[in-house]
C-alpha cells in the first residue's frame, strides 16, 4: 500500500535521530531545513583519516554531490559528476560551513549549510517539498580525502514534507524496496531497531 507524505511523516517524522550512523566508527549526519533562512543544513561528523561524501542521485553520470574530508583544516567539496571517476569540483561552490578539529583532535564535526534554490539548476540537484528521494552516501576509513575510492556504500531514503522538514529513513518510506539488495552497513534512524540498509548502485563513487 502506498503511504501519503502525510502519512509517511506521521510513522516517521517523531522517531527520526539526531544522527544517522553509516559503518561502525565511521561518519555520522543528519540534514534539517530552516524555513526562515531557507537553507538546509547538514549536520556532520567524520572520523580523523576518512573522507565522507552524499550523493543527491544514483551513480555516477551527471549527480550533484558534496564531499567532507577527515585530514588537514578540514574542507567541504561541492561537486558534480558527470563520469565513473573522481567527481570535479562544481563552478559553483554553494555550501558554506564551520569544521571543530580541535574540540577532538580525532573528529571533524561539520555544520554546513546550502541554500534550497542555489540557482544553478545545471549542477546542483533541486530539493523539492513534498517529495521523497533515493540517495546515497559513500566513505572511505583509511583515506581522508577523496583522492583514495570509496570502499563503504550505501543508500538512504531523503523526504521533504510539505513544509520541506527533512525525515531521514534506511529504507522506502512509501514501502516500495523491491530493488533493494542487502548490504553489510546496518543504520539506525530514531528509534527503530537497526536495519540493514539495501545496497546502492556498485558503480556509485567507482574511481
Amino acid at each position: 500500500m502506498k503511504l501519503t507524505l502525510a502519512q509517511i511523516g506521521a510513522l516517521l517524522g517523531s522517531s527520526q535521530a539526531a544522527m544517522m550512523n553509516t559503518w561502525t566508527g565511521g561518519p555520522t549526519f543528519d540534514i534539517t531545513y530552516d524555513s526562515a533562512a531557507e537553507n538546509f543544513q547538514f549536520d556532520v561528523t567524520v572520523p580523523a583519516g576518512m573522507w565522507f561524501a552524499l550523493g543527491f542521485g544514483e551513480g555516477m553520470m551527471n549527480v550533484d554531490m558534496v564531499s567532507f574530508t577527515g585530514e588537514g583544516a578540514g574542507a567541504v567539496t561541492d561537486l558534480y559528476s558527470t563520469a565513473e571517476t573522481i567527481p570535479t569540483t562544481d563552478t559553483t561552490q554553494d555550501f558554506t560551513f564551520t569544521v571543530d578539529s580541535a574540540t577532538d583532535p580525532t573528529m571533524y564535526v561539520y555544520s554546513a549549510t546550502r541554500p534550497k534554490d542555489t540557482g544553478d539548476s545545471a549542477q546542483d540537484t533541486a530539493f523539492m517539498c513534498n517529495t521523497v528521494k533515493e540517495f546515497y552516501w559513500a566513505g572511505n576509513d583509511a583515506s581522508g580525502t577523496m583522492t583514495v575510492m570509496h570502499n563503504k556504500l550505501d543508500e538512504f531514503y531523503f523526504s521533504l514534507d510539505e513544509a520541506c522538514a527533512v525525515t531521514l529513513s534506511t529504507t522506502n518510506p512509501s514501502g516500495d524496496d523491491s530493488d533493494s539488495d542487502e548490504d553489510d552497513g546496518a543504520v539506525t534512524i530514531g528509534k527503530a531497531a537497526a536495519v540493514t540498509a539495501a545496497a546502492a548502485t556498485a558503480a556509485f563513487f567507482a574511481l
